[in-house]
């Protein structure tokens, strides 16, 4: 995925209430596709998954940072607000502790983004 990518997906990103990032795509690419959400209001979550230590610029930009257990090394005052994904123990977001449901492990590792009202998600991995 290149910024041209994200020109294509601008209408769909300036519209959505969240734009949900993975460093699955290059960081230059995550990082114009942040600004381009941030200009237009819409929240930047900010998976940095695989594990690689995101930019100031692109942590800046990112309403929620989510990192897994074993890569939670951003020093405190990066991003506005990390949630630590925990496996089987669940997830905590500060002093909360939220439980993992159960899940079928039949096919494989499974991600679950839940939000408490219904929002228009923008999703680049």
């Amino acid at each position: 995925m290149a910024p041209s990518d994200i020109d294509r997906a601008s209408a769909s990103i300036t519209d959505a209430d969240i734009l949900l990032l993975q460093l699955e795509i290059s960081e230059p690419t995550a990082l114009y596709a942040a600004r381009l959400a941030a200009a237009a209001g819409t929240r930047v979550l900010l998976n940095a998954s695989p594990w690689t230590a995101p930019s100031d610029a692109l942590l800046g930009l990112a309403d929620l940072v989510v990192v897994n257990e074993h890569e939670d090394l951003l020093p405190a005052g990066r991003g506005r607000s990390v949630g630590v994904t925990l496996g089987a123990k669940g997830a905590r977001w500060g002093e909360v502790m939220v439980a993992a449901p159960p899940i079928d492990p039949i096919g494989g590792r499974r991600s679950l983004y839940v939000a408490r009202s219904p929002a228009r998600v923008s999703v680049l991995t």
